[in-house]
């Protein structure tokens, strides 16, 4: 299994992602109520990360160093997005619950897939398990 598979998934999930925010982030702000400029934030920093797993898929060598990065970026999107419902799920419409809740079925398989093409090269090295 190639680290480059997942991320390149995970980039065009995050790249899309951003896009639509960006597109309609009036929409969501009607489900999800966040500032605007959190909106904004949220766009960009996705859209750079999207960029960043692009670099990584063209390059195994960054793969290989940044990717636990990407696991653990994955991992904490997943924590404070799921605090953030626990503690402002009242704020949001039902259809903002089901969008917050299914993006984490999204990134929480991406970052279960990354991790785990992740120790599958580790295992083998030069043809040998390790």
């Amino acid at each position: 299994m190639k680290i480059q598979h997942p991320l390149a998934a995970n980039a065009v999930f995050s790249g899309v992602s951003a896009a639509f925010i960006a597109l309609q982030g009036a929409w969501l702000q009607v489900h999800i109520p966040l500032s605007d400029w959190l909106w904004t934030l949220a766009a960009a920093g996705l859209a750079l990360f999207a960029l960043q797993l692009a670099a990584m898929v063209m390059n195994a060598r960054l793969a290989n160093m940044l990717i636990k990065q990407v696991i653990v970026s994955d991992a904490l999107w997943l924590v404070g997005t799921s605090v953030g419902l626990m503690l402002y799920s009242a704020e949001l419409t039902n259809l903002g619950v089901v969008i917050v809740m299914l993006i984490n079925v999204v990134v929480g398989t991406l970052a279960w897939w990354q991790l785990a093409a992740w120790k599958a090269t580790r295992l083998v090295v030069n043809d040998h398990a390790v």
